[in-house]
């Protein structure tokens, strides 16, 4: 009888299964046991030679595995470099490219690709083969206006990319502005592909440039701003416009004023008018929040253009805009405009534009004394700019005898007597008495200023600016006797009364030694400039105007383009003296009396091209606004053209100056609006200071309005005033002869 089987243990179990485990690792272990009990019976130099190998191979590969790790992070490192070199190409930062390429070679410094776009950068220059790198210098070069580097760019880009819009924009800018050949320009734009082709890779400031290109050219602008009405213009009611950057927001607003140029599309802009007005106040929250001053200022430029467009959208609909919605629209434009200027002073006070453009929103609120505060303090600021001055001297005319302006000088004396020792408070003092046409108060504020300061730059330019009106020409060369000679030929406003002097005292033969002096010095400036020449070239057309002279600084503005294309100020001297030449050219008519005098037709077309080829910004300026209707009214006799050239002038024909008013009346009168123009010229051809051609004007335009009365006595006020130019003697002869024929 067997005994029966103990039921099993805990103990009993753990060494079963423990047996279990050592005879599985016994049969996994039999065969290397084996091997070893092998190489254990072989010879003592079959087993040393084998362990060396297996040293050896182990060694290998992990030197192998630690290379190979090694090459594969590099690679990693490697791309991760290119990669940073393509975002920061993107954004055209040349720091952030040469940083990423400079982490390339310090992986592999013989790396041929890095070293080689390394020293394209920094040379500044993409090599032929090169065209996505040409493409970021392109862009960098006119960001830092060198349009020459640009175009030299541009070129390289279009052999790979015809199409791109920017680079043919910068090759024809690069034409009229360097090369001065307007025709090669516009056989370049003329191969603009579709703006709406993706292979264009056309943006809103590339739509921008090519209008103001167009526009420099003459070409007919119509299509491309269809576009913009059709593709642009809609987008002012996107989210993708609500959520742009505050730069951005801006261009489209630009964009969205640039159609009001095609009288048959303000009505359908009128509907997008509430769309971009908030777009433009977003730009403004945005960019004040920011402190983006760049982006500001260009909004609060856009404000007078806002202004005119709203206008416009007025004259269109009056039923849709009636005054008690359309003055709150005109009052939150000049609100927004002058809350920006007022940053942008207080943010950075040396930039001159919030100055002028305070200056522009008193006017247009009837405030001249307010004008002139802002004026001043831009002087006391920013020291005598030129710009500051002639806005001064343009109010003397206007406002000279405002109760609020006589009291402003009165305080601004004051003021100075209160500080005694600072020079620069009666330089103020002397500024703001030749405003309210106090010459003796302002010479006796310069020989207070001096003074203080003997050889102030302003005090001695101011007074012998009050010297020259008084045509004492060489006690103003003795008030500049006082100052070192490279101070009068750096200091513009001293370089600007230097040359008048010349003009007036008989010192004109030394025109170009003295014009020399003043390039060569500029040259030789730390900082070049071409101010000074421009200056000098500003100073000879304050001069009565003469042809001899105006054609010399046509010649001598030329010679500075030259040298400084982007001179903006040279290109307006030069638009100014061949726009005289043309007024100096007009003679009585050959076979009609009773008509308007004849001016010579290839001066007119030369002035015209030159203003074509000056920036949007001058173009858009009223004196320039109001040469050009000049032109076209007087020298083509293109009456209907005239009258859309002034149309900005009419919406702020409130803060128009007189000269400005003076075409107005007659582009009226041209269009049969007689009695608009009496209104208009009723305010300066009555003054005291009215010129000739202003009170010939109203004449002909009492005339037209059924006044005959009014006409020939306001004519009799035209024979005795005596300075007459040539055309205003033709014109007033004219008018005399017009009379008689319609009224014996």
């Amino acid at each position: 009888m067997s005994l029966p089987t103990p039921p099993p243990t805990e103990a009993t179990e753990i060494g079963s299964q423990r047996r279990g485990l050592w005879t599985r690792l016994r049969w996994v272990g039999t065969p290397f046991r084996y091997l070893w009990q092998a190489f254990s019976r072989q010879p003592r130099g079959f087993r040393l030679g084998l362990a060396v190998v297996l040293v050896i191979g182990t060694i290998t590969g992990v030197m192998y595995a630690q290379i190979y790790l090694k090459k594969r992070e590099s690679v990693h490192a490697t791309v991760a470099a290119w990669q940073a070199y393509n975002t920061a190409a993107q954004k055209t930062d040349l720091d952030a490219m040469r940083a990423a390429l400079d982490g390339v070679l310090a992986i592999n410094s013989s790396d041929p690709n890095a070293g080689r776009y390394r020293s394209m950068i920094d040379r500044g220059e993409a090599d032929p083969d090169s065209p996505e790198l040409a493409m970021v210098l392109m862009t960098h070069h006119r960001g830092q206006d060198r349009l020459p580097e640009a175009a030299r760019e541009a070129e390289k880009v279009l052999a790979k990319y015809p199409k791109h819009w920017l680079a043919r924009c910068y090759l024809a800018h690069q034409a009229i502005q360097g090369e001065r050949n307007p025709a090669k320009a516009e056989h370049i734009l003329a191969q603009l592909p579709d703006p709406e082709d993706p292979e264009a890779n056309v943006r809103l400031n590339g739509i921008l440039y090519a209008l103001r290109l167009f526009d420099a050219t003459g070409r007919d602008a119509t299509p491309l701003r269809s576009v913009v009405l059709r593709k642009l213009v809609p987008l002012t009611r996107s989210a993708a416009a609500a959520n742009a950057e505050p730069a951005a927001k801006v261009q489209l607003v630009g964009c969205y004023l640039e159609p009001f140029a095609d009288p048959t599309a303000i009505t359908e802009l009128g509907s997008y008018w509430a769309a971009a007005d908030k777009l433009a106040e977003d730009a403004a929250t945005e960019a004040i929040a920011n402190g983006d001053i760049p982006t500001l200022i260009r909004l609060a430029e856009l404000g007078p253009r806002m202004r005119i467009a709203l206008t416009m959208l007025r004259n269109n609909d009056p039923a849709r805009l009636p005054p008690e919605r359309f003055d709150p629209l005109l009052k939150s434009i000049d609100d927004r405009t002058h809350r920006i200027w007022q940053i942008v002073r207080d943010k950075e006070p040396q930039r001159p534009e919030s100055y002028r453009g305070l200056a522009g929103l008193a006017l247009q609120n009837n405030d001249p004394a307010g004008a002139i505060r802002s004026l001043l303090d831009g002087l006391a600021i920013c020291g005598d700019r030129p710009e500051f001055l002639e806005l001064l001297v343009g109010l003397v005319a206007r406002f000279g005898t405002d109760a609020s302006i006589r009291n402003l000088a009165d305080r601004m004396w004051k003021a100075a007597e209160s500080s005694k020792t600072n020079p620069v408070k009666w330089c103020l003092a002397a500024e703001v008495a030749l405003v309210v046409n106090r010459p003796d108060a302002a010479f006796l504020a310069c020989r207070n200023a001096r003074a203080i300061q003997p050889n102030n730059p302003w005090a001695c330019a101011t007074q012998a600016r009050i010297l020259v009106r008084s045509g004492k020409f060489l006690e103003a060369r003795e008030a500049l006797a006082a100052l070192a000679e490279s101070a009068i030929l750096l200091n513009p406003a001293l370089t600007r009364v230097h040359a008048r002097i010349l003009v007036g005292s008989g010192l004109w033969i030394l025109r170009d030694e003295e014009f020399k002096k003043v390039t060569e010095a500029q040259s030789k400036f730390k900082s070049k400039s071409s101010l000074p020449a421009v200056a000098f070239l500003l100073g000879v057309l304050d001069a009565p105007p003469n042809a001899e002279r105006a054609a010399w600084v046509a010649a001598m503005a030329e010679l500075i383009l030259s040298q400084y294309p982007g001179a903006s100020g040279a290109a307006l001297a030069r638009a100014e003296a061949l726009y005289r030449l043309a007024d100096l050219s007009a003679l009585p008519h050959p076979e009609d009396r009773t008509r308007p005098p004849v001016w010579n037709s290839a001066r007119v077309t030369m002035a015209l091209r030159a203003i074509t080829q000056l920036s949007q910004d001058q173009r858009a300026e009223p004196n320039v606004i109001a040469t050009v209707a000049t032109l076209q009214l007087k020298g083509e006799g293109n009456a209907a053209a005239a009258l859309r050239t002034v149309t900005p002038l009419l919406a702020n024909e409130s803060s128009a100056t007189p000269a400005q008013l003076e075409i107005l009346g007659a582009v009226l009168i041209a269009n049969n609006r007689p009695a608009e123009a009496v209104r208009l010229l009723e305010r300066v051809a009555l003054s005291p200071s009215a010129s000739a051609g202003s009170v010939v004007a109203l004449a002909v335009a009492y005339e037209k309005n059924q006044q005959p009365i009014d006409a020939r006595k306001t004519l009799a006020l035209a024979e005795n005033i005596p300075e007459r130019t040539d055309r205003e003697q033709a014109e007033l002869i004219a008018a005399k002869l017009m009379l008689l024929k319609e009224r014996p």
